[in-house]
């Protein structure tokens, strides 16, 4: 196997006090032009695999840590951010759900929405409380207490979370240490989909991505009786081979070990009666220069261009994501196949892949030819800014006459600020809420706005109920001119 979560043993329990985030109730305030958040449905069927990444925002990274990963993933023009939702991090004890790992899963939503992302959250790692073992990738004894746990998941981010894919690579030993039995793991999707769907009805439940193209227990799958019980199939797709090649098995079926084995993966679908879409949930090659299975940066880049031209040819291929964003954070860079699966090194430099994947426009056929120029450019020092902000009522000045005009906005706050520094790109304004019972401060909407050209922005929000304290930050998360930087807070009272 090529890759594995990293999961801390150490440093996590002193800092289990940390509150978890949650959501305000959404009568409180409405925000006014702010874009309906995109549909959870299928991507359309077409010639076109959406772009995502696999990120490490929920591998035990702290929030300043978090921070810089959102603005790249919004740069790279993906569409999509798988992660990682540990069962046995966030509910160690049955019942008992730990705060600084739901902190950290909620801190990561928020950044992946706010990079414009839809989320996959990948639900694994048993707790030795469900499966008698201090192995963590041992599944749970009985899947209804699976069930349970992706339950409470799925209703705590209904509507934000729009995938749950349901265990990682359950045909391997690594991530199934009791060892691969496609009827055990049948038994927990059937668990798992109706406590996914009785929570957020409109999200998709994602069969575990296999490892490699495992038609062999795919088809078992269905044999116990699979089908229904997923809406999307996921495969991991590696290979030790350039995407377009075909290596066949005697019965002419591309072998599992080369990226096009997802259409022999296909195949079994269709005999099995199963026209749903297939998604990479995981693909790569690597940049390592030693060993089997190394390909160097060069090659890297252009197996990722290859590998996309490849699925624009394939419309039930509809979600293509790369693994991963940077190289293993732990391994600091070392010069080895797993380690070296990143389009960035550890401290965030880009590698020729990341050039090729954010050149890369599905459906064009483009992106070979534009890679040169955009590692150029993404090697250009970018220019400093400063982020500003304001909260002002809308009984003064200019706001106040367009209020008395129209009287959309007659009881309104107009949120203006100005980029010093940026003439294009998007902020992502955050508005928080202070509870009364409480007094702490939830996150209430996270919303990106336009930047003129200027470098001002502008939009307003709308009270719905009694006046609330509220605040607001502002964070520019840069472009290929101008450096990230982030406002102070402003309180006020709409």
């Amino acid at each position: 196997m090529l890759r594995s979560p990293f999961t801390p043993t150490a440093d996590v329990d002193s800092r289990s006090g940390k509150p978890a985030r949650r959501r305000a109730s959404s009568h409180v305030l409405a925000v006014a032009l702010v874009a309906t958040l995109a549909s959870l449905a299928l991507p359309g069927a077409s010639f076109a695999a959406q772009k995502g990444l696999s990120v490490d925002l929920t591998w035990a990274t702290s929030a300043s840590e978090q921070a810089p990963i959102e603005p790249i993933i919004a740069e790279s023009g993906s569409k999509w951010v798988r992660m990682t939702l540990n069962w046995s991090d966030a509910e160690p004890k049955q019942g008992e759900y730990n705060p600084w790992w739901l902190a950290q899963y909620d801190n990561a939503v928020n950044l992946a929405q706010e990079a414009g992302q839809k989320i996959i959250f990948v639900v694994g790692s048993s707790p030795s409380w469900a499966s008698g073992s201090s192995n963590t990738e041992t599944p749970p004894a009985n899947p209804a207490d699976y069930a349970t746990f992706i339950h409470a998941m799925a209703a705590r981010y209904a509507g934000r979370v729009s995938a749950w894919e349901v265990w990682n690579e359950e045909n391997t030993t690594r991530f199934w240490s009791a060892g691969p039995s496609a009827v055990q793991y049948t038994a927990l999707l059937k668990a798992a989909y109706p406590a996914v769907k009785s929570a957020d009805p409109n999200a998709l439940v994602l069969f575990g991505g296999t490892s490699g193209n495992d038609y062999n227990f795919i088809s078992e799958a269905y044999a116990a009786g699979a089908k229904g019980s997923f809406d999307v199939m996921a495969v991991h797709p590696y290979s030790c081979h350039a995407p377009g090649t075909i290596v066949r098995e005697s019965n002419g079926n591309i072998v599992a070990g080369a990226f096009l084995g997802y259409r022999t993966v296909h195949s079994v679908m269709v005999a099995n009666g199963d026209e749903k879409p297939i998604w990479f949930t995981e693909i790569g090659w690597s940049s390592s220069t030693g060993g089997s299975c190394s390909f160097g940066e060069a090659t890297q880049a252009a197996y990722l261009t290859e590998a996309y031209k490849l699925t624009d040819q394939t419309p039930y291929v509809q979600v293509m994501c790369w693994y991963n964003l940077r190289n293993d954070y732990w391994a600091h860079d070392e010069n080895s196949v797993e380690t070296q699966y990143g389009l960035l090194n550890t401290n965030f430099t880009p590698k020729l892949a990341f050039a090729a994947y954010k050149a890369y426009v599905p459906g064009s056929g483009a992106g070979a030819a534009s890679v040169a120029e955009s590692t150029k450019a993404s090697k250009q020092p970018r220019h400093g800014t400063r982020t500003l902000v304001s909260a002002t009522p809308s009984g003064s000045g200019a706001h106040a006459a367009r209020a008395s005009a129209t009287r959309r906005f007659a009881k309104a706050h107009a949120i203006k600020g100005e980029v010093l520094g940026a003439n294009n790109g998007r902020v992502v304004v955050r508005l928080y809420v202070r509870s009364r019972s409480t007094r702490r401060w939830t996150l209430m909407s996270a919303v990106r706005v336009g930047v003129g050209d200027n470098g001002r922005f502008a939009m307003a929000i709308r009270r719905h109920s009694r006046p609330r304290q509220m605040r607001v930050r502002v964070r520019f998360p840069g472009t290929t001119t101008a450096a990230p930087s982030v406002s102070r807070y402003v309180t006020f009272t709409a």
